[in-house]
């Protein structure tokens, strides 16, 4: 058993702990041969203490150190408790046993944190060498009457009384610099500062909540020296193993879960570790940009029944015929938007993530020049069966021109074209748009997919990342599939312009009425 000291300026406004050997090696002379005797019977510090079979308890030891510069030595120590002695949904309270002198002061405190039940409690006054009070109502031993009261002036030893006190822990902290929960440690022994003063009644492994891709560091803490032998994470899939001699264990985490500490006494302490998120969104970390008009002009005839009069381009696209997908880079042909890499030590050691990406969606439209008023024009029909070629009073028209005379609605129609490309008519059903929706879904967004998801350590970083383009071409088809003019048997990039055009018949020199239609 490894223990540390508490320093203690009593009365004074100032308090201070360092390390010191274990109270149960504390020279005779040091307390008077008599206390010393009690304190190594009331602590059980014999040959094998430690290694005895049972769960272990932690208990705390404050003891009064008056012929020393040092107020209170103090020391840790484990119970061992047969697992039958559990509570029934695991409650636990504080056993706290304290010895006084005559005068009333405090000499020593042992605090143990042990199962709620009765039995519990029978057993660890039977491993303490404390005679139990009756139901509170005091039992005599050795001349003395033990209640649950601390002003009891009876003594057992020259210049000890013992008293026994149960009750519900107040805080995970017990007495370190002042052992009667008086005050705290910078204000004195006066005032009732409850836990103020109070360090960790049982080692505890903490480990703070970071981002994901961030160093933590794992620590155990308690007053008193801490003898880690081994350190241990698992969230269910990977298992991560490490020597003990250190009281932290820290480096870049990807995942959270349990941390698991086993310590020399027999203690098994474990803590959680929670990685948080980056935050990462298509909104606030990929590139979104959209331009109408500006892609490659490869349209340029007079609109006919079947022609194509727009088309939506990936942003710098040379020819019409581009297939690049909506998503950039697309993991297929265009390289991958992510780095994954492996965490190189600490808790998640071996695991792997994606320490970086960068993502587009960056398109251009073109259109058909046929149909806007500069377009050249095409000479129209004369006859009879056609009497509507006359009705402009010219032999010659272009798409626009035509449909403005025949009053169709030539403008209407453009408008709808740029929106039907671009971002809609309602901002949702454009081809631009429902690829940016889809994306910005957070069921689907790829940047939330490379944020959170995380690879084992029983796979190598190759399998990791084919694992994450799997995923990446699961999500990015959700773009591709809704900036289809009609998906899953419903419309989708639609409802932006409705209405009847004129359309032109090479064959025969004239145009027909069209529709109506809706784009």
């Amino acid at each position: 058993m490894r223990a540390g000291i508490v320093l203690a300026a009593i009365g004074m406004l100032a308090a201070a702990c360092s390390d010191l050997p274990s109270a149960g090696r504390i020279e005779p002379g040091a307390t008077g041969p008599g206390f010393a005797r009690s304190l190594r019977a009331l602590q059980n510090l014999g040959p094998g203490w430690s290694t005895s079979p049972g769960e272990p308890h932690a208990c705390l030891a404050s003891v009064e150190n008056p012929k020393g510069s040092i107020p209170y030595l103090y020391s840790r120590f484990a119970l061992r408790l047969d697992p039958g002695l559990r509570a029934r949904e695991g409650e636990v309270t504080a056993f706290r046993f304290v010895s006084r002198a005559r005068d009333g002061r405090i000499r020593a405190v042992i605090n143990c944190i042990i199962p709620a039940t009765a039995r519990a409690r029978v057993e660890v006054a039977r491993q303490l060498r404390i005679p139990l009070p009756d139901s509170g109502s005091g039992v005599t031993v050795m001349g003395c009457v033990i209640d649950n009261s601390f002003g009891n002036p009876c003594v057992l030893d020259p210049v000890v009384v013992v008293a026994v006190d149960e009750e519900e822990p107040p805080c995970d902290y017990a007495p370190v610099c002042n052992p009667d929960h008086s005050g705290s440690p910078s204000s004195g022994t006066g005032g009732t500062g409850g836990c103020a003063n109070c360090g960790p009644a049982v080692p505890r492994v903490q480990c703070p909540s970071v981002q994901r891709g961030q160093r933590v560091r794992c620590l155990v803490s308690a007053a008193g020296d801490l003898d880690v032998i081994s350190w241990t994470f698992t969230d269910g899939t990977s298992t991560v193993a490490s020597p003990g001699g250190n009281t932290e264990w820290s480096g870049p985490v990807v995942a959270s879960g349990d941390v698991t500490v086993r310590m020399r006494d027999g203690t098994v302490l474990v803590g959680t570790l929670t990685v948080q998120d980056r935050g990462w969104t298509w909104a606030t970390r990929a590139v979104s940009e959209y331009r109408d008009g500006t892609g490659v002009q490869c349209l340029n005839y007079t609109p006919t029944f079947n022609s194509i009069e727009g088309l939506n381009l990936p942003l710098g696209a040379t020819d019409c015929s581009s297939t690049r997908r909506q998503i950039q880079p697309d993991s297929y042909d265009g390289g991958d938007g992510f780095i994954a890499s492996t965490v190189p030590g600490g808790p998640n050691r071996g695991m792997h993530y994606v320490s970086s990406a960068s993502l587009s969606l960056r398109r251009e439209s073109t259109y058909n020049l046929g149909v806007f008023p500069s377009a050249p024009r095409v000479p129209l029909i004369q006859t009879s069966l056609y009497p509507h070629q006359t009705l402009c009073g010219r032999a010659t028209a272009n798409w626009y021109e035509f449909n403005t005379c025949m009053h169709a609605d030539a403008d209407g129609y453009i408008a709808g074209l740029r929106a039907h490309e671009g971002r809609g008519s309602h901002g949702n059903n454009g081809h631009f748009s429902a690829a940016w929706n889809a994306v910005a879904d957070p069921a689907n967004d790829p940047m939330i997919l490379f944020d959170r998801i995380v690879g084992t350590n029983t796979i190598s970083l190759n399998e990791f990342i084919s694992e994450v383009r799997r995923e990446f071409y699961r999500v990015a088809a959700t773009a591709d599939r809704a900036t289809r003019d009609i998906a899953d048997g419903g419309s989708i990039v639609t409802g932006n312009w409705s209405g009847q055009t004129w359309r032109w018949l090479p064959a025969e020199g004239r145009f027909v009425l069209s529709g109506p239609h809706t784009i």
